[in-house]
């Protein structure tokens, strides 16, 4: 005998244990793909918010809501926003009685995770309007 008891050895182990490590490993890797995923439609919507509040506020008063949609297909152009994402129809006007009139950009965008896994997300920004636009003028 060597003097070392089985049970003193296993209280010094110190570390994972093999199904442990492959647990852990396949979070994170599953992780990592789905912010790889998910990531690029957030990084477009922060591109379409951009473009909406600019257009928005480079017009003036008397601007329609037409020609906010002009300005807005300009600034999709400058954001790198994928064509199929979003059109300038998808721009509509409400009215808010406790907010007023707001531009108000609403789309989902449809992600293929893998196999037949597909995540849906929901994005919907609304800035002021100042213009003189109808609502019915959608």
């Amino acid at each position: 005998m060597s003097g070392f008891s089985t049970h003193a050895s296993a209280a010094r182990q110190r570390g994972v244990s093999l199904s442990g490590f492959l647990l852990s490993t396949i979070a994170v890797v599953f992780s990592v793909v789905v912010v790889a995923k998910l990531l690029p439609a957030y990084l477009e919507y922060y591109g379409l918010a951009k473009a909406l509040q600019g257009a928005a506020a480079s017009g003036d008063e008397n601007d329609s809501l037409a020609a906010v949609r002009s300005r807005f297909s300009r600034g999709l152009d400058s954001q790198y926003v994928d064509s199929h994402t979003v059109q300038s129809q998808d721009l509509s006007l409400r009215t808010d009685a406790a907010q007023g009139r707001q531009l108000v950009l609403a789309y989902d965008k449809q992600i293929h995770m893998f196999y037949n896994i597909d995540a849906l997300l929901h994005f919907k920004k609304s800035v002021p309007f100042r213009g003189t636009a109808d609502s019915e003028a959608q």
